[in-house]
């Protein structure tokens, strides 16, 4: 199970419930690892990710903080990460989430980029 930048797992996750109804609710999602493990702290526990959902677009195009993923890249429909949400997990909790794929380097610099605007980082 590797522990690498652009890996995608399906893990249970605790989300916001759909439609603005208030609470959290979980649900099987596919997460995508941000972090290359041999540049981070060799005693960090925790590894951050970024939630793909399934693309709600209906067409209108993408917004800054958003990457576009698809068949392509291995998931089966149309998907969306949103750059301005990243969470952290304990690497240890990584054992209960089933690997996928991994992204090729092109799509993980897109994230990269959706990240960085919708954290509103300046360099």
């Amino acid at each position: 199970m590797p522990l690498e930048r652009g890996a995608v797992y399906r893990a249970l996750i605790e989300v916001a419930r759909r439609g603005g109804l208030g609470g959290t609710e979980w649900a099987e999602k596919y997460i995508v690892v941000l972090q290359d493990p041999g540049q981070m702290d060799a005693g960090a526990t925790r590894y951050s990710y970024v939630i793909a959902s399934t693309d709600r677009t209906g067409g209108r195009g993408l917004r800054a903080f958003e990457a576009q993923l698809g068949t392509a890249d291995g998931f089966s429909r149309s998907t969306i990460v949103d750059g301005r949400w990243v969470y952290t997990e304990l690497r240890e909790e990584l054992a209960e989430t089933d690997f996928c794929f991994t992204l090729s380097e092109q799509r993980m610099d897109e994230i990269s980029l959706a990240v960085f605007i919708g954290l509103q980082l300046s360099t």
